[in-house]
């Protein structure tokens, strides 16, 4: 009799186990994942909503020469969690960048403060898997920000560091940092109580005095018309199909 009831408590335990490793709270940094750009490049994104990703404007428009890359050829894949299953994939249903980056006017250095991308997702990423990321505000030269990216494309889990801001206004900030090809779109973030909040993108590389820097756009000076164009070409779309 006591075998018998033995397997019953087994299996209910081990039931358990799964349940409770299925639904483990996500990874901090889970909602910060790797945009691939119909296999011919890689960038990384953030999870701003279940279903929106934030990276550089150049990693959706003008990437691969003068051709954008449609939504449907670009997916995002959330970081790997701790003991969880890799994340599949999920494709993208339309894409947006700030207009002043679309239309390309002016020079390019100029550009760089409005270099913000939005990608609609065709399906929300789980709760379970990733959380979307909040915002902060503008970063400020006395601070040292977080870092996390896929640097080539690589990883299940986005590579994190913190580097220096060197410049900040209330366009761009500069990061006292080496970034690589795969880091571009990688979220800028300040740790507040502990939890990252997004403060700006990373654009591009460059040098400042003779030393290596990463720099971008700040998001509360430029991602809300990045969100307005989002709506508005939804909108277009909606009409499109009725």
């Amino acid at each position: 009799m006591m075998r018998l009831s033995f397997y019953p408590f087994a299996w209910l335990v081990a039931w358990l186990a799964i349940a409770a490793v299925g639904w483990a709270e996500p990874a901090a940094m889970a909602g910060v994942g790797k945009l691939d750009l119909r296999g011919k490049a890689a960038c990384t994104g953030a999870l701003i909503a279940p279903d929106l990703v934030l990276t550089a404007g150049h990693c959706l428009k003008a990437f691969d020469g003068e051709q954008s890359f449609a939504a449907k050829d670009i997916s995002f894949r959330p970081g790997r969690s701790p003991g969880q299953p890799r994340p599949e994939p999920i494709k993208g249903a339309l894409v947006a960048v700030h207009p002043i980056w679309g239309f390309g006017v002016g020079p390019k250095g100029v550009r760089v403060a409005f270099d913000l991308g939005l990608l609609r997702l065709q399906t929300p990423v789980a709760s379970n898997v990733a959380q979307p990321l909040g915002f902060g505000g503008l970063p400020d030269v006395s601070e040292r920000l977080l870092i996390a990216g896929y640097r080539g494309g690589k990883g299940e889990v986005a590579r994190q560091r913190r580097c220096a801001v060197i410049e900040a206004n209330h366009a761009v900030t500069g990061l006292g940092c080496p970034v690589d090809f795969g880091e571009s779109g990688s979220p800028m973030m300040r740790l507040e109580n502990g939890v990252p909040v997004i403060v700006g993108v990373l654009s591009n590389k460059g040098l400042i005095d003779g030393q290596l820097v990463g720099f971008g756009p700040v998001t509360a000076t430029g991602l809300d018309t990045v969100v307005v164009h989002l709506q508005e070409l939804e909108a277009l779309k909606a009409s499109d199909n009725n």
